[in-house]
Order: C-alpha cells, then sequence, then structure tokens
C-alpha cells in the first residue's frame, strides 16, 4: 500500500472537481483520474460530509478489476472498501421468454437502499435495472460514470436509466464523468453525456436542439432529405468554450515514445478476386453459395473479414480463405522477448489465434489471466477491444508492444487500447503498436482517413480543456 502525492498535473482535476458539482475529467488514459476521482469519494463522503453513498457505474472490466485494485491501492483509501454489485445481489433469474426478472423485487429494492456501504461499483448493463429495483428510492446522492462515452447513445437503455437517476429523481447531488476518448468520432458524442451534467443547458436537451444550434446539412438527398450533419466551422470553438465550463484535461508528458507502423500482408490472387467482387457487386460466391451484402456498411464488414482471412456466410458459419495474418502474428510472437497484448476484431480471429499460439495465448476475460500477465508469465493477452479496452490498469509494467488483426473504425477502441501500455508506469522508453493489414483494401484507408483525422480531432478537443 502506497502513500499518494498528486502530480502536478492532477491538482487541476482535483480543483475542478472541488468547485464543480457536476463536472466530467476528460484527460487521457493514463493520467491517473481515478485515484483523483476516488480521493474526491472520500474527501466527500467523511470531510465535507456533502454525500452519504455513492455509485460508481464502468465497463465490466473496470467495474470487476480497476476500481477494488484502485481503493486497496492507497494508504489514505483503504478503510472504504468498495462493494461490487453482481446479478446476484439483485437476485436476478432467467424469464420465461428468456430475458431477466426480479426474483423478489422488493426484497432486492430493501437490500440495496438498507446496505451501509459508501461506495458501489456496478457495470452499465446492470444499471438500468438497479433502477429498476430502487424505483424512486434511489439510496445514492453521488454518481460517478467511468468511460461515460458508453453513454453517448441517448436512446439506450443504459443513458435512460442513468437520465433518470442523475436528472429526474432530484436525490443525486453530485455528478462525476470520466473519459479518455470524449470525441470519438464527431462532436455529437459529447451531446448525451453532457445532458446528464447540466440537463441539456450547454448544448442542447436534444439531438434536433444541438444540430439546430451547432451543425449543418452535409449529406442531402435529391429530394431534400437529410442523411448526416456536420458541425459548423465557426461553431467549434464555442462548443469547445461551453464544454470547457464542466470538463477538465490535464495530462503530463510521462516521456515514453509512441511508434505505430504496419505489418502488411498481400492477399493470394484467388482470395483478391473475392475481396474485388465483394466490393464491387456487393456479392460474391464460394463454393457455389451466394454470399451478399445488404448495405454499405455490411459490405465493408466483409471485406475486414476477407483482409482477417474468412467470410461468414448467409447462415453465419465461418468460411476460411487464408491464415496470412495468423501467421504472420505468429511469427511475431515467437519474435518477441516480452509479453504482448493482442487485440482482435472477430470472434473466429479470435478462435484462430488461439489454435495458433496454444498455451502461449488466453483470452482477458479468462479467471487470472490478467494477472498473469501483469506478473509476466503469459506471452501473450488476447482481447475484443469491446471488452477490456477501457480502463483497465496495470499491463503496463509487464509490456511494451500492442499488435492489432486488422484496422477498425472505432477510434476510441484503437485509442483506448494501446493507452492500456502507453500510461504512467510503462518501463521502456517506446510503445510499439504493429497493425497487421492487407495491401491495397479498406485497411489502410480507415487507418489515413478515419483513426488518423479522428485522433487528430479528439486531440484537440483535450487541449482545449487544459487549465
Amino acid at each position: 500500500m502506497k502513500d499518494w502525492i498528486p502530480y502536478p498535473h492532477q491538482e487541476p482535476m482535483m480543483s475542478h472537481l472541488a468547485q464543480n458539482a457536476r463536472a466530467a475529467v476528460y484527460s487521457g488514459c493514463g493520467a491517473g483520474k481515478t485515484v483523483v476521482v476516488a480521493t474526491t469519494l472520500a474527501e466527500s463522503l467523511f470531510d465535507a460530509l456533502e454525500t452519504r453513498r455513492w455509485l460508481v457505474v464502468a465497463p465490466k472490466s473496470v467495474a470487476e478489476d480497476t476500481w477494488q485494485r484502485e481503493f486497496g491501492k492507497w494508504a489514505h483509501l483503504s478503510y472504504i472498501k468498495p462493494r461490487l454489485l453482481t446479478f446476484t445481489d439483485l437476485g436476478m433469474r432467467r424469464a420465461a421468454g428468456g430475458g431477466l426478472e426480479f426474483s423478489d423485487r422488493a426484497a432486492v429494492k430493501a437490500r440495496i437502499c438498507q446496505a451501509r456501504s459508501p461506495v458501489d461499483v456496478c457495470d452499465y448493463g446492470m444499471l438500468q435495472w438497479l433502477v429498476k429495483a430502487t424505483g424512486v428510492n434511489w439510496p445514492y446522492d453521488g454518481v460517478v460514470f467511468d468511460e461515460s462515452g458508453f453513454l453517448r447513445d441517448t436512446q439506450s437503455l443504459r443513458f435512460r436509466a442513468a437520465k433518470h437517476a442523475v436528472n429526474r429523481l432530484h436525490v443525486v447531488k453530485r455528478v462525476i464523468e470520466l473519459d479518455g476518448t470524449p470525441l470519438p468520432a464527431r462532436y455529437e458524442n459529447l451531446l448525451a453525456p453532457f445532458m446528464l451534467l447540466d440537463r441539456g443547458d450547454r448544448l442542447g436537451a436534444t439531438k434536433t436542439e444541438f444540430r439546430q444550434r451547432w451543425c449543418e446539412p452535409d449529406v442531402v438527398g435529391r429530394d431534400g432529405q437529410i442523411f448526416s450533419w456536420k458541425i459548423r466551422r465557426d461553431q467549434i470553438e464555442p462548443i469547445q468554450e461551453k464544454v470547457r465550463e464542466l470538463a477538465v484535461s490535464s495530462d503530463r508528458d510521462i516521456g515514453v515514445e509512441l511508434v505505430e507502423s504496419d505489418h502488411v500482408v498481400k492477399l493470394p490472387a484467388d482470395v483478391r478476386r473475392i475481396y474485388d467482387q465483394m466490393e464491387h457487386d456487393m456479392i460474391v460466391t464460394i463454393d457455389g453459395e451466394s454470399i451478399l451484402a445488404a448495405n454499405a456498411a455490411v459490405m465493408a464488414n466483409k471485406l475486414l473479414q476477407v483482409c482477417n482471412g474468412f467470410i461468414f456466410d448467409g447462415d453465419r458459419r465461418v468460411r476460411r480463405l487464408h491464415e496470412l495474418k495468423i501467421e504472420a502474428i505468429a511469427e511475431a510472437v515467437e519474435a518477441m522477448d516480452r509479453p504482448v497484448l493482442l487485440a482482435y476484431l472477430f470472434v473466429p480471429d479470435g478462435v484462430a489465434l488461439a489454435k495458433r499460439l496454444g498455451k502461449r495465448l488466453r483470452m482477458a476475460n479468462e479467471p487470472g489471466a490478467k494477472d498473469q500477465f501483469r506478473a509476466g508469465e503469459l506471452p501473450v493477452l488476447a482481447f475484443h477491444p469491446d471488452s477490456m479496452s477501457h480502463g483497465i490498469d496495470g499491463l503496463q509494467g509487464a509490456s511494451n508492444t500492442v499488435l492489432w488483426c486488422g484496422s477498425t473504425y472505432r477510434f476510441d477502441w484503437y485509442h483506448q487500447v494501446f493507452k492500456r501500455l502507453h500510461r504512467d508506469g510503462q518501463l521502456s522508453d517506446t510503445v510499439f503498436v504493429r497493425r497487421f493489414v492487407t495491401e491495397g483494401t479498406i485497411e489502410p484507408r480507415i487507418i489515413r482517413e478515419v483513426l488518423i483525422p479522428r485522433g487528430e480531432q479528439n486531440n484537440g478537443l483535450l487541449r482545449a480543456l487544459r487549465p
């Protein structure tokens, strides 16, 4: 257990949270946001006496791992024992239709509301059930949304539950949001999380209001129908100023270089023909069976599958096409003298990699796998970025290399994955990110036209939010 002495870059975060009852910390990954917020919770509970109970809502892996370890890591927080809420605690059972239902809602409500734990932690999938269980007797007057990007969809059940809890019940005094990639794609991504902080006063209370205030049509059909919107250039700085009122970003130079590179493979001629036909006709025939892409988005997904070595047919069966990336990744792993993180995008990729690498690879969701990796005893920790990219700490002491099997449109996935290693506590001078991509395909275009511009946009917002 260690004594915590705040870094200079953490002091603006502490000050910002002390001055604003509802606030966001949009600092980069590895900036020490979690210990700052945990300290704020402790001060709010036991020093200022302004709150009685806090709920921390986080991605599943973060809820189960990071927050428990953070409170047990620092001496000044050791007297707080966060309670991890599970579906068992909520008394959930499978309903006849296959969904979930309460076995005894009244008993669950009493158990949660009468508990004395000052800090409860749950994952986003459980939030809606927690709201249903407690009803108007919401027991938390402080709420933390860790990786608040999980609330960007205003139509999602998790956002509606969050909005009900913090805005409509009028019992929540403090709300804190954390995110390292607040702007993964477009400025509209900020709308939903900010509505939980100011009820829509600054950016808008609805998507329609946001678009009317800040946007202009981007893609318009011949009949005048607007298919997409974009931020007016003259409104970027005004939006940033509005966000600055409740959000802060504060980072420090960790002195670790980030080197991104591409390992390029070339498709065999027969697979290239499949790729070209799918791209041109949106349909391809393999072994007498036609595989159709219903629209451009499905086609892009099919092209990424072909690049990685397989394709799903109409019955969701996997048809293997090549092993080029699998073999290239296996060779890279064999050449490494330290453990590596391995991110994949499709389940068949993970299956093929596990089969090829054998006992050298474990999936991050396997019990004990992350701890084995942290101890330097596991050569490859593999995962889908949606399940483990956010919030997991402690991996940087074991590795300095990320391998990416393919390309992704999701900048937040890509950024959060390499930030598991490119953060404070990294023992090497350089972190390497190696992307395994196919020549002359959609993959290099995604990197050039999506990931790089979105990264620049997100970094621009973080710079604008610095004190």
